[in-house]
């Protein structure tokens, strides 16, 4: 009878000793899924970081563009004079860029319209005077700086 005990305790510890095995290799294949999640979440963060970069030295150097603008339009009486053609195509090609900026901002962040138009309404870019041409100029800052601000969030 001893025999039979014994046997049958290696055949407990050995069924056991199967069971601990097959335990470990589910636990060594969840941390294999787990750190494979993690390279990818890695790799699309720094995907996302060099978008983000990006769009915010676009920001910077728009805000330039729109300081370098409104100087030169300071410097010309507001009411007496007509907007130039050279006025105008700056500030449209300023106007294209924000529009631009505002997209490229969209895709960045991931936002949905109805979120876009909530946090970050769109500007009225239409102009017929000087005077409404550098309201418009001087009211797109405001806004590119809030949307760098949000950028800042989205950096790991």
């Amino acid at each position: 009878m001893e025999t039979s005990y014994k046997k049958k305790t290696k055949e407990e510890r050995q069924k056991e000793t199967e069971r601990l095995n097959a335990e470990s290799r589910r636990a060594q294949a969840v941390v294999q899924t787990k750190r494979a999640h993690k390279l990818i979440e890695d790799v699309e963060k720094s995907r996302n970081l060099q978008n983000v970069v990006s769009l915010s030295m676009r920001i910077a150097a728009h805000f330039k563009e729109m300081e370098t603008f409104l100087k030169m339009c300071s410097k010309i009486p507001i009411h007496p004079t007509p907007i130039t053609s050279l006025e105008t195509t700056m500030a449209q090609n300023i106007i294209e860029t924000y529009k631009s900026i505002r997209e490229d901002f969209k895709k960045v962040i991931g936002f949905k319209n109805e979120e876009e138009k909530v946090l970050f309404p769109k500007k009225n870019t239409s102009f017929e005077t000087r005077e409404q041409m550098i309201n418009v100029v001087s009211g797109l800052p405001e806004q590119e700086n809030q949307m760098n601000a949000y950028l800042m969030r989205k950096i790991p």
